[in-house]
């Protein structure tokens, strides 16, 4: 049933089930991928949950609220060797900014997949500090698809990502969480370890949770053993930070030669806990270490309390496999 109905100089049409109002508050995007997979998507920025798969002909369609959006695209070509799991071929991706209006339909068209941008991929790992061992982390980069790695694994990796800024987050138990601004290359893919600081407010800290689990030392790397107190490792020979020596050479980094003795600023204890210890200044590294600052050798690596070192046995204090490199001592990676 249908009838007009006239109000003054305005006409109204009325249905069976009442007024049919557009919603302003959202519109629809629309557009196809050609030459992409079914494996290929589209999902607001930010906002992977609300992806939508591609159609075979690389069709889209999603209904988004009015405003400014950046989608991001994905063909879904990404490739890899069936014999050595090595990437063949990150696929295209991209992200599209478009202006929805509200109830009203914007065709994107046609776009080739080939002309995207080649996607690349994050390799993400963690360590703990003062080399305690990272049980079962999580890694989550923000906004992304798919956001949230599996448990369990020490590195990740992030794949068919757009080239751009990402903010990597890690959560292990035991430690406090760790934050990381990643930058992502077309067709590349970049490694970045974030480094996670014991949590001493947590009931059991540091490398104390993977004793707990089983673990032989908490630790990662011969020499060092876990105290459960605060969670850090520390060399197994408390003493290593003070001996005989004719020069600074004959100390770890951080230790000056005074009058024939490794002489440390602080105590042995103190000294083992801050050298490689993550830091964001230098207050705490000049406080414990002699000519001590806040090493960041790259864009990739969390900053970490270092001093000056000719070679590597002066670095055994940074933890297992510590080395010196441009002339500082720098623990080791995962």
């Amino acid at each position: 049933m249908r009838r007009i109905v006239t109000v003054g100089s305005f006409l109204l049409v009325v249905a069976c089930g009442g007024l049919t109002t557009p919603d302003l508050r959202t519109g629809v995007v629309q557009g196809r991928i050609l030459g992409a997979s079914t494996a290929g998507y589209v999902y607001p920025a930010g906002h992977p949950e609300l992806k939508v798969a591609l159609a075979a002909d690389g069709a889209f369609r999603l209904t988004l609220p009015a405003g400014a959006q950046s989608l991001v695209v994905y063909d879904g070509t990404f490739q890899m060797d069936p014999a050595t799991d090595a990437i063949t071929s990150f696929g295209h991706a991209d992200v599209v900014d478009v202006e929805v209006a509200g109830a009203d339909v914007l065709d994107l068209g046609d776009r080739d997949a080939e002309a995207l941008p080649v996607a690349g991929g994050v390799l993400a790992g963690v360590r703990g500090e003062s080399g305690a061992l990272t049980t079962n982390p999580r890694f989550r980069l923000v906004g992304v698809e798919p956001e949230v790695a599996s448990v369990g694994a020490s590195s990740v990796f992030f794949a068919a990502l757009p080239p751009g800024t990402y903010q990597l987050d890690v959560a292990v138990a035991g430690f406090v969480d760790g934050t990381l601004s990643v930058a992502v290359s077309s067709g590349q893919t970049v490694a970045y370890d974030v480094e996670v600081l014991v949590d001493q407010a947590a009931e059991v800290k540091g490398c104390a949770v993977a004793l707990s689990l089983g673990a032989a030392t908490g630790c990662d790397g011969d020499g060092l053993a876990c105290n459960a107190g605060d969670g850090r490792c520390y060399p197994t020979d408390p003493t290593t930070c003070s001996r005989v020596c004719n020069s600074d050479l004959d100390c770890l980094a951080g230790v000056p030669c005074v009058n024939n003795a490794c002489t440390p600023l602080v105590d042995c204890r103190t000294y083992l806990a801050v050298a490689g210890s993550s830091c964001v200044d230098d207050d705490p590294c000049t406080a414990a270490l002699a000519g001590g600052v806040c090493f960041t050798p790259d864009d990739h690596t969390a900053g970490f309390c270092s001093a000056a070192c000719t070679i590597d046995r002066q670095c055994v204090g940074f933890g297992a496999g510590a080395v010196c490199t441009s002339d500082h001592c720098r623990p080791a990676l995962p």
